[in-house]
């Protein structure tokens, strides 16, 4: 990814996300700002680009996390130990480290014989037998939302076996859900959907973020094989 365009775009997003300056992100060391995107939500967002970490805290966290922070470098922000130091009053849940890539029109390489779809109003009942058919928790974090304006899907016969959607969150920016039916997986399904989702961006054209765990390392090859590129982690913490 060198498109200059691309990169700022993302900046943008993130500079938007945190209520702060492009120039934020490139301040070595620990920064700790309150929720701009993220509102009262009770909880903590980090994310690390380079030598940056930034962290949006509630308002009523935002001076002494600050004070804990400083003079921290941004390698120890995810550290698990650092986290519960961080906030003393109790951590109920955290969700990553993950793997944070994007991919625009000069690095997106689709499968020449994917076989996924954009889905329409009658593959609703197929793509809500999927949503029961996978784990709650794991069907949360994967994005895919039945009422999304852009759904894909890739079936064998009847059988919804994969499902992904796109979301805008910043302008041109489309953010990629995906799951696969815990009965099909390992068979390249949700690469296929993927990759159906990614030809269809180029059409708009759009950036395509892309957000998985660190620990997915099949869904991280999915995204490095269709042309994502990695340009941070990030980790959601939900506070006590």
């Amino acid at each position: 990814m060198t498109a200059a365009t691309t990169l700022r775009s993302i900046y943008l997003n993130w500079a938007k996300n945190f209520g702060c300056k492009v120039s934020a992100l490139f301040a070595p060391g620990i920064s700790v700002v309150p929720h701009a995107a993220l509102g009262d939500w009770q909880g903590a967002f980090f994310l690390r680009h380079r030598t940056t970490c930034l962290i949006s805290v509630p308002r009523s966290s935002i001076l002494k996390a600050q004070a804990l922070t400083a003079g921290r470098s941004a390698a120890e922000a995810f550290d698990q130990d650092f986290v519960r130091y961080l906030f003393p009053g109790g951590v109920l849940q955290t969700v990553g480290p993950a793997w944070l890539g994007y991919a625009d029109a000069t690095d997106i390489r689709p499968l020449a014989d994917a076989q996924g779809r954009r889905l329409d109003e009658s593959d609703v009942p197929a793509l809500e037998r999927l949503a029961k058919a996978c784990d709650r928790r794991e069907w949360e974090l994967s994005s895919v939302r039945v009422e999304r304006q852009w759904i894909f899907g890739r079936f064998v016969g009847a059988e919804l076996v994969a499902a992904g959607s796109l979301e805008d969150v910043h302008d041109s920016i489309l953010n990629v859900g995906i799951i696969t039916h815990p009965g099909h997986r390992g068979r390249g399904y949700a690469k296929e959907v993927v990759s159906a989702m990614t030809q269809f961006a180029l059409e708009q054209p759009a950036v395509l973020q892309y957000r998985t765990l660190l620990t997915n390392l099949p869904s991280i090859a999915i995204a490095r094989r269709l042309g994502f590129q990695e340009q941070a982690q990030t980790l959601a913490v939900r506070l006590a």
